[in-house]
């Protein structure tokens, strides 16, 4: 599992001008979080928030029933060699919200999870956190 400061190194260039404003840290999982200042408006800002975690995952069920669990979440598999190899999968969700779009991509497989959503504006077009990015983001900092 990658550490905290791993996960700040290696998500900088998509969290500039967000402020961390949780992070949590045990023996089973890592999370971050950083948000657009309150000073700020939702309004003006492209990227409104990223959250990034990773935690210990033993779910089988998730693992054994891929196609009702995507079908039940709405979601999209993002099809990777990567994460085939590791006997997991990858899936997107995508939610609009009156402020705009929040975009979440899993990662399961057995013995890990991780999860990160992007809520950006409207109008917002950030293609350095689309689907396939935010795929190898979460493989690159499992070391895979």
């Amino acid at each position: 599992m990658p550490t905290e400061a791993a996960i700040t190194k290696r998500v900088q260039a998509y969290i500039s001008g967000l402020e961390q404003t949780d992070n949590m840290v045990d023996e089973e999982s890592v999370r971050c979080e950083w948000r657009v200042p309150k000073s700020q408006s939702l309004n003006s800002a492209k990227l409104h928030a990223f959250t990034i975690s990773f935690y210990l995952n033993e779910d089988d069920e998730v693992l054994s029933s891929k196609s009702a669990v995507l079908k039940g979440l709405g979601a999209t598999e993002i099809k990777d060699a990567r994460a085939e190899k590791q006997k997991g999968y990858l899936y997107q969700m995508t939610t609009k919200t009156p402020f705009g779009t929040s975009n979440a991509v899993f990662f399961t497989a057995p013995g890990i999870g991780a999860e990160v959503t992007v809520s950006k504006a409207l109008s917002a077009d950030i293609p350095e956190l689309n689907k396939e990015a935010v795929a190898n983001l979460i493989l690159e900092l499992l070391g895979k």
